[in-house]
């Protein structure tokens, strides 16, 4: 799928030394789709805005590492440069989605949004198709291609105003790279302090 897409994917294979078995830390089978991936990749970059996550790198975060101190019931399987998060359901009944299925964080409502589709779809779907070109139409302005390469895997574009916020016009926002964890953890403060779902 990667050597026919027309996205630019750079696949990374780096890895660390003395590994924790992430397969089994997660309850995640080798045999499945999000195994294979985490198993033979420490992340994919596609289009310098979805990053999937893989095993553990000394370059850059791995799904393990990312998914402690996150939601119960979810395995954060990959994210976009502006906060969002995609989750697949490992047993989060509160949801109102299907156990393994996709679900986004989407940074301008502040909730979770079931996608209704598993992680091989999803996969598909980011590589092979304009899907999510379409998916974040409402977050490009007009130098994103260029603004986009520079923000690292581990880093998020913090965005002011924010894309929540009724006062935010994409083109004339405030534009600024921050760690992807500290956009995260600025998104669900703001969804608790609004209490949004």
């Amino acid at each position: 799928m990667i050597e026919k897409s027309d996205r630019k994917i750079e696949v990374y294979t780096d890895e660390a030394d003395n590994e924790e078995d992430i397969l089994t830390a997660l309850g995640i089978s080798p045999d499945s789709v999000l195994g294979i991936v985490i198993s033979n990749t420490s992340g994919i970059m596609i289009d310098n805005t979805i990053r999937i996550l893989g095993k553990r790198s000394l370059a850059r975060r791995d799904i393990l590492s990312y998914n402690r101190n996150k939601p119960d019931g979810l395995i954060i399987v990959a994210d976009d440069i502006f906060g969002g998060v995609f989750a697949v359901n490992v047993g989060n009944y509160s949801v109102g989605w299907g156990i393994g299925e996709i679900c986004y964080f989407a940074p301008d409502t502040l909730e979770w949004e079931n996608l209704e589709f598993k992680y091989g779809s999803f996969l598909t779907l980011c590589i092979s198709t304009d899907k999510f070109d379409k998916f974040y139409e409402s977050f490009r302005w007009k130098n994103f291609s260029e603004d986009c390469k520079k923000v690292g895997f581990d880093e998020g574009m913090l965005i002011y105003p924010f894309l929540w916020s009724k006062e935010i016009d994409i083109e004339t926002a405030d534009k600024k790279v921050v760690t992807i964890d500290e956009l995260f953890n600025m998104n669900m403060e703001f969804r608790e302090k609004f209490k949004i779902g």
